[in-house]
């Protein structure tokens, strides 16, 4: 499904003008169709100066043939044009971007966007970038439904048990009816950096998203250096104690990797605790804010290398810097 549909209406450009002698205008030279009278024209500039579906012709003006022949006259003529009109479904997505004046619903949909552990955050992630109008993605995840992921987050239900996270992900997305999606899956388990770099360096994705809980230093390293290399933007999610955490490093990575060598193990377990205590209330909030960030970062709306950090008991927010 595309985002637009084409629709046909009179051209407001070509000084239109109906006589007793027929209908004329000017696109540089004066132009007269004088086969009908003044009354038809009349119905059928009216008719136009509605957006119609290329399908639709009034069935009390001319016989249909004639109708439909006259229609591809006036397209020729650039009497009619095609003009695009948003679906019902993007309208607020569309007027959105149109707030921000950055890019368009197209240029989002161009995004690549890769996302390494569909958990609690990784599905919340998904879902929101994809309403957000993103279109492509690589989810990457080893693990199977099981019933405590049900009430973890909003995709996942009981039927979905026993089946491959990424492959119910996927479905699940493309069962939205709101576009074309493509979405590559792997339930590769990654155990090193190698077997990251030997399996996904083809896909050259503009984020990456760090939701795995199952890593070591050295792999986390390398998906930030990943990102580096493809001149793409890291985001890292973690929960801990009663806060969320979002990572987001696009420009300076010497920096960041710097941190997490020199913070691996408190920040592994004060930033990215794999505690199973994720539930959709802060998964939900962790994963649109996160989607936000992404967004933000694609309007030019915040650029900035940031650690937030969510205080889900008083519901504030801090930056802290990569020290």
């Amino acid at each position: 499904m595309a985002i637009f549909k084409i629709m046909i209406v009179i051209n407001r450009s070509k000084f239109i003008e109906i006589s007793d002698e027929g209908l004329s205008f000017y696109d540089g030279n004066h132009q007269k169709i004088v086969r009908y009278n003044k009354q038809i024209w009349l119905k059928i500039i009216e008719w136009y100066q509605i957006p119609r579906e290329p399908e639709e012709i009034p069935q009390d003006i001319l016989p249909m043939n004639e109708m439909i022949a006259l229609k591809k006259v006036l397209l020729k003529l650039n009497v009619l044009k095609e003009d695009k009109a948003i679906l019902k479904s993007f309208e607020r997505l569309n007027n959105f971007y149109d707030c921000y004046g950055g890019k368009s619903l197209e240029e989002i949909s161009k995004i690549k966007v890769m996302i390494w552990g569909c958990g609690t955050v990784g599905t919340a992630i998904v879902d929101n970038l994809a309403k957000m109008g993103v279109k492509n993605f690589l989810l990457i995840d080893s693990d199977i439904v099981e019933e405590k992921n049900i009430i973890a987050q909003s995709i996942y239900q009981k039927e979905d048990i026993g089946l491959k996270k990424v492959r119910v992900i996927k479905n699940y997305v493309e069962m939205l009816n709101i576009g074309e999606f493509n979405i590559e899956i792997s339930d590769n388990f990654i155990k090193n950096e190698k077997e990251f770099k030997d399996n996904y360096q083809y896909y050259r994705s503009d984020f990456m998203v760090d939701c795995a809980d199952a890593k070591n230093e050295e792999l986390d390293i390398q998906f930030i250096k990943f990102a580096q290399q493809y001149d793409g933007v890291y985001l890292s999610t973690g929960y801990a104690d009663d806060n969320d955490y979002i990572f987001k490093v696009s420009n300076d990575f010497d920096k960041f990797e710097n941190f997490m060598r020199s913070n691996w193990g408190s920040s592994k377990k004060k930033y990215q605790l794999s505690s199973n205590r994720g539930v959709i209330i802060d998964s939900q909030l962790l994963g649109s804010l996160s989607a936000r960030s992404i967004i933000n970062h694609i309007l030019g709306l915040d650029k900035e290398d940031r650690m937030l950090e969510i205080n889900l008991l008083n519901l504030t927010m801090r930056n802290i810097p990569f020290e």
